[in-house]
C-alpha cells in the first residue's frame, strides 16, 4: 500500500520502489550526471583558481629565498578603491507624456529607502567586498540574493538565519536520533547524556521566545568561484543569465543536513558521499602544496572526500548540497551528492523576477573567446616569479659575499686560529707562528665575487607591475625615484581612468541588484512594514506585477559613491564651486520673486550641467531655493505698487490670477 507524504511523493511502506520513487531516482541521476559532466568540463579552469589564489596569498610553492607578496598587495589596494562602502541608490520616478505622476514620485522615494535598508540589513558590503577581492584574486566573484519568507521554502542560503524555526530543526533531530532503537549514530552511555541535555537547552530557548519566529528579509551570500558552475550551453560564464542553468554547492554539516530536509530518512544519507575538512597549513614558502579545486583532483581543496584518505577518522563528517536553478522548467531542484532522492522536492522561486537567477557575476579581466575571465593574480604571476627571483638572487650573493680570513693551516697552530676567530674588539692576540714566518704572510683577506647592483634591480619589473595593475606608485606608499608634479598628475589620471572602469562594471552590477532587489521587496514586503521603514507617506503599492515597476520608477546607482573618497579632491572642488552655487541661487531667487520662471528653470538646468561637466555628483535640487505660490504674492503686491511693473506669471497661478494684480 503506498502513502502520499506532506510533498506529494509517494512512499511505499512494503519496502518495494514504486514508480514515483523511481521516476524521481532518474530525474534525480540525469540532473546530476548533468552537473557532474559540467564540473568535469570546467576542472582546469578550477585548478587555475587554486593556483591564482595561491599567488594572491603570497604561498605559490616556489621556494625562494627572499619574496614579497606584492599581488596580495595590489589586490588589497584595489579592494579598497573599488568597493569602500556600499553605493548611494537612486531611485527616480519614471518619465510620462505629460509630466510625472505625483504617485510616481513618491513611489521612487520610497524604493530607494527600502532598496538601501534592505542592502544595510543584508550587509551587502561584507559579501561585495569578498565579490570584489574574489574577481582580482582568481577571476569570477559572485554573490547570491534571494528574499526569504515567513510562510514559504527558502533556497539554500550560507548567511546564518538564527531564527527559532532553525532550533526547531536541531530539535526535531535530536528527538528523532534518541527514539531510534538501534541508535542513529550508534551513541553510547555518555553521547545520549549530552544529546539529552542539548534537547532540554532547546526546549528552553522555544519556550522562552528568545528569537524571532523566522527572520524574512533580504539574504546575501558571497559564493566562492570554484562553488558555482553554469550550463555549457554558453560560451561565457559572464552570459550565466542567458544559461540553460546556474547551480552552486555548499558544504555542510550531515547533521545539519538531516534536521535541515526532512523528507530524507537515515537509508537515503548512507549513500551520500562523505567529506572531511583539510587542515589548514602552515604559513610559509617550504613545501608549500598548491590548493587545486577541480572534481578530478580531490588533493588539497578545503574538503575531501572521506574516501580519498588521509583524514582523521574521528573528523567532522559533511555532506555536499548542490542547488540547481533550472530557467528550463523555471523550478529550483535541491540534491545532495550520492543521495538518489530529492533533498526539497523541486519548487518554484517564492518571488517572481524579470531575470530568474539569483546569482550576480562580476568579472573585470575578461578575454575574448574565453570562457572564463582572467585574474589580477594571472596577470601578474610571472612579474612577481621575476620580482623574487631577483630578490633571492640578491640575498644569496650578499650572504656569500659577507667578509672573512683566510690563513695558512700549515704555518698557524688549530689553537691560534681559534683565537683569531674568537676574537672581539681591540683584543690582544698573540700567536706562534709554526715557520717562524711573517705573521701578515700567513693571513689573507677572503676573496668574493663583485656584485653588480643593476643584476638585482627591480625597479622594472614594479613598473611593469604597476603598469599592469594600474596601481600607481603613490597608492603602495613607495616612491622609488622622485617624479615632477606633472609626471604625478598623469600617473593619478592614468589609475582614475582604470579604476573608473572598473567601477563602472561594478556599479552596472549593482544597478542590476537594485532593480532586482525592487521585484523582491514589492512582493515580499507588505505596504506596512514599509511605512515603518520609510514613514508615514511612504507611497507602496501591494500586489504590483513586476512588469509594472519599470513603469513608475528607474533605479540607478550613483557614479562613484563605491570607492574611497578622495578627501583632498574634494574640498578643492568644492572650494572652487561653492561661490558658483550662491551667486547662481541667488539668481535664481530673483527669477522666481519677479515671476521669470523660464529663466529660473534655465539656470538650474545649467547649474545641473555644469556640476556634471565637472564631473560632480551633486543633487541640484536641494541647493535651489523653492518657491512657494502663496509667499510670494505679497512681494510681487508690493513690488507692482512701487514700481507699476507687472512681473510674469507665478508658477501654480493660473492667468486670471495673475490678470488680478
Amino acid at each position: 500500500m503506498a502513502d502520499i507524504s506532506e510533498e506529494g511523493i509517494i512512499d511505499n511502506v512494503d519496502g518495494d520502489q514504486s514508480d514515483a520513487d523511481e521516476a524521481e531516482e532518474k530525474a534525480v541521476n540525469a540532473l546530476a550526471k548533468e552537473y557532474k559532466q559540467g564540473r568535469k568540463f570546467d576542472s582546469d579552469a578550477y585548478d587555475q583558481y587554486g593556483i591564482d589564489r595561491a599567488y594572491a596569498s603570497g604561498d605559490s610553492g616556489k621556494n625562494w629565498a627572499s619574496s614579497a607578496n606584492l599581488i596580495g598587495t595590489f589586490i588589497d589596494i584595489l579592494s579598497s578603491f573599488l568597493y569602500a562602502r556600499d553605493p548611494d541608490v537612486s531611485a527616480s520616478a519614471a518619465k510620462n507624456v505629460g509630466g510625472i505622476d505625483p504617485d510616481n514620485v513618491a513611489f521612487a522615494e520610497t524604493a530607494g529607502i527600502i532598496v538601501s535598508r534592505l542592502w544595510k540589513k543584508g550587509r551587502l558590503k561584507k559579501a561585495a567586498r569578498k565579490m570584489v577581492r574574489s574577481t582580482l584574486s582568481v577571476g569570477p566573484g559572485w554573490l547570491k540574493v534571494i528574499m526569504t519568507h515567513e510562510t514559504r521554502v527558502d533556497p539554500v542560503v550560507q548567511t546564518a538565519l538564527n531564527d527559532l524555526e532553525d532550533n526547531v530543526q536541531r530539535l526535531e533531530l535530536v528527538q528523532k536520533q534518541l527514539q531510534d532503537p538501534e541508535g542513529d549514530e550508534n551513541l553510547t552511555d555518555d553521547e545520549t547524556t549530552v544529546k539529552l541535555q542539548e534537547m532540554e537547552l532547546l526546549k528552553v530557548s522555544l519556550t522562552e521566545k528568545l528569537e524571532v519566529i523566522h527572520r524574512s528579509g533580504l539574504a546575501i551570500d558571497f559564493v566562492q568561484a570554484e562553488n558555482m558552475q553554469v550550463s555549457l550551453d554558453v560560451d561565457s560564464i559572464s552570459d550565466h543569465l542567458d544559461a540553460n542553468w546556474n547551480a552552486n554547492k555548499t558544504y555542510v554539516l550531515k547533521d545539519n543536513a538531516r534536521s535541515q530536509f526532512k523528507r530524507l530518512e537515515k537509508k537515503d544519507f548512507e549513500s551520500a558521499t562523505i567529506y572531511n575538512q583539510i587542515k589548514p597549513k602552515k604559513r610559509a614558502n617550504d613545501n608549500v602544496e598548491v590548493m587545486t579545486f577541480g572534481d578530478n583532483n580531490n588533493k588539497n581543496t578545503r574538503f575531501q572526500k572521506s574516501t580519498d584518505g588521509g583524514s582523521d577518522k574521528d573528523a567532522t563528517e559533511f555532506v555536499c548540497i548542490i542547488e540547481l536553478w533550472d530557467k528550463r522548467d523555471n523550478h529550483i531542484k535541491t540534491f545532495i551528492e550520492g543521495v538518489k532522492r530529492w533533498a526539497v522536492p523541486p519548487f518554484q522561486p517564492n518571488f517572481a523576477t524579470s531575470r530568474f537567477y539569483p546569482y550576480f557575476n562580476l568579472s573585470l579581466f575578461e578575454v575574448d573567446g574565453a570562457r572564463h575571465p582572467q585574474s589580477l593574480s594571472f596577470r601578474l604571476h610571472k612579474l612577481q616569479d621575476e620580482y623574487s627571483s631577483k630578490r633571492s638572487n640578491s640575498r644569496l650573493a650578499a650572504e656569500r659575499s659577507i667578509p672573512g680570513t683566510i690563513f695558512d693551516a700549515t704555518g698557524v697552530t688549530p689553537e691560534d686560529a681559534k683565537k683569531v676567530e674568537n676574537a672581539v674588539s681591540m683584543e690582544m692576540i698573540g700567536i706562534k707562528s709554526m715557520k717562524g714566518d711573517d705573521i701578515r704572510k700567513l693571513f689573507a683577506e677572503k676573496p668574493v665575487a663583485k656584485v653588480d647592483p643593476l643584476v638585482f634591480d627591480t625597479r622594472s619589473v614594479i613598473a611593469d607591475m604597476e603598469r599592469v595593475s594600474g596601481v600607481q606608485e603613490a597608492l603602495s606608499s613607495t616612491v622609488t625615484t622622485q617624479k615632477t608634479a606633472t609626471e604625478a598628475k598623469i600617473q593619478d589620471a592614468g589609475f582614475n581612468s582604470r579604476s573608473s572602469s572598473d567601477r563602472d562594471t561594478l556599479e552596472d552590477l549593482l544597478t542590476d541588484l537594485s532593480e532586482y532587489t525592487l521585484e523582491l521587496a514589492i512582493q515580499g514586503v507588505p505596504p506596512e512594514q514599509a511605512q515603518q521603514i520609510a514613514g508615514d507617506q511612504a507611497f507602496w503599492p501591494a500586489d504590483m506585477e513586476i512588469e509594472d515597476i519599470i513603469t513608475l520608477a528607474n533605479m540607478e546607482i550613483k557614479a562613484g559613491t563605491t570607492g574611497k573618497p578622495d578627501d583632498e579632491k574634494l574640498r578643492q572642488s568644492w572650494g572652487v564651486l561653492l561661490p558658483l552655487v550662491q551667486a547662481v541661487m541667488r539668481e535664481i531667487q530673483a527669477a522666481q520673486l519677479t515671476g521669470n520662471i523660464p529663466m529660473a528653470v534655465a539656470l538650474k538646468n545649467l547649474l545641473s550641467e555644469t556640476f556634471k561637466r565637472l564631473d560632480e555628483r551633486i543633487d541640484v535640487e536641494k541647493f535651489i531655493p523653492e518657491g512657494d505660490p502663496e509667499n510670494l504674492q505679497p512681494v510681487l503686491e508690493e513690488m507692482l505698487n512701487s514700481t507699476g511693473v507687472k512681473p510674469a506669471k507665478v508658477p501654480g497661478q493660473t492667468s486670471a490670477e495673475a490678470n488680478t494684480l
